[in-house]
């Protein structure tokens, strides 16, 4: 009973790996039709996002966002 639950947790994990590349290839194509990466970070933990001391927000996760906008969306907010 225990080895048939396995197998089919492990035919389970197959398909949702084989099925992710898709998912991914669907959701670069909606951010190229858009034109508009949009992304949520935080701005309340250093060095990943905080404010600057003019009010903007800065950071790791900010300039990751940036980096990925850059290669598959013509502006990000």
């Amino acid at each position: 009973m225990i080895a048939a639950l396995g197998r089919i947790a492990l035919a389970a994990v197959a398909v949702i790996v084989a099925l992710a590349p898709v998912q991914a290839q669907d959701t670069r194509a909606r951010i190229k039709e858009k034109g508009v990466l949009v992304a949520g970070v935080k701005n309340d933990y250093k060095p990943w996002g905080f404010l600057d001391p003019s009010g903007k927000i800065v950071g790791l996760e900010i300039d990751l966002a940036a980096d990925v906008a850059t290669g598959s969306a013509s502006s990000w907010r």
